[in-house]
């Protein structure tokens, strides 16, 4: 009986250390995407800001009416968070945050009015009439805004409304060189000079068109391009072989792998949390063996959308 006892205490412990040494080989759980979200406070009806967070990655948004704004999807890490307003300062200037996994941080920020221009004293000799400049920057992608800068007599800028228009108020007449910033775009012209005399300027124009770096081809031994990609969104490439590789889309929708043992691999995307999300093409297999040979261009197809 006392054996029997003995035993049974002996395999119970061996099952326990077969138990601890199995979770202790258990591989380490990959840190995903985390949520950011918050509101800029204090805003004017129809007003909104940009967004910026910088870190790991650089990530931007617009705030919807309300102030409430959203960036669904950030790599985990340390970030710098600012709010952008030509018609604000922002409490606090800056947020540093940090960002883990399995959280969603909330992230608050108070508008101010910035002072209007004062203008000259009426009757001095320097006293002087201002007027606006207005106009729209074309092809900016669905709520995405840019600051208009002009330079002149006064240096006074603007942030566009959704839908690209812009107006500069507190204009004294003179010569303005007129600019858009927004490092996503390019933007023509890439300079407008503008003479203000008696009467506002309006229907200014400026044409946006998004960036898009190439991918490295000489240098990378696999690379790509993703379109169909929604705001927010991300996708993880993978090659699986005799040795294993991931790399995520940087913000033009490239990807590249640098650094690879050359042999056959398996090759598949993923949208990480898109339930909808085809591919074209699916998984395939390719023999990867020197660099700047390997080469191919997804398409996301969305199940149910047209």
């Amino acid at each position: 009986m006392a054996a029997n006892h003995v035993r049974a205490i002996s395999r119970a412990s061996s099952l326990m250390v077969l138990l601890i040494a199995g979770l202790a080989q258990l591989p380490a759980r990959a840190e995903g995407p985390v949520k950011v979200r918050g509101w800029v406070n204090g805003l004017k009806a129809g007003d909104t800001a940009v967004i910026k967070l910088q870190g790991p990655r650089k990530y931007q948004t617009t705030s919807r009416h309300g102030g409430k704004w959203e960036i669904p999807a950030a790599e985990p890490g340390n970030y710098q968070v600012t709010v952008q307003h030509a018609g604000y300062t922002f409490k606090p200037s800056i947020r540093r945050i940090r960002l883990k996994q399995g959280t969603v941080q909330a992230i608050n920020f108070r508008a101010v009015p910035r002072a209007p221009v004062k203008a000259d004293a009426p009757g001095s000799k320097t006293s002087r009439k201002t007027y606006s400049i207005s106009g729209r920057v074309l092809g900016l992608a669905g709520g995405i805004t840019v600051i208009v800068k002009a330079k002149g007599p006064r240096n006074l800028e603007a942030t566009t409304r959704p839908g690209g228009r812009f107006l500069i108020a507190q204009v004294v007449p003179g010569t303005y060189r007129l600019t858009v910033q927004d490092e996503r775009y390019i933007f023509k012209p890439s300079e407008l000079k503008v003479l203000i005399k008696k009467v506002d300027r309006k229907n200014v124009r400026f044409r946006a068109k998004k960036k898009r770096s190439a991918p490295v081809r000489s240098k990378a031994w696999f690379a790509g391009s993703v379109k169909g990609i929604k705001p927010g969104e991300f996708a993880l490439v993978s090659a699986k072989g005799s040795k294993n590789y991931t790399e995520r889309l940087n913000r033009d929708g490239n990807f590249s792998f640098k650094t690879m043992v050359p042999g056959r691999y398996k090759i598949s995307i993923e949208v990480p949390h898109c339930t909808n999300c085809g591919y074209m093409p699916g998984d395939f297999e390719a023999d990867i063996k020197e660099p700047g040979k390997t080469y191919v261009g997804y398409r996301i197809i969305r199940v149910g959308e047209r």
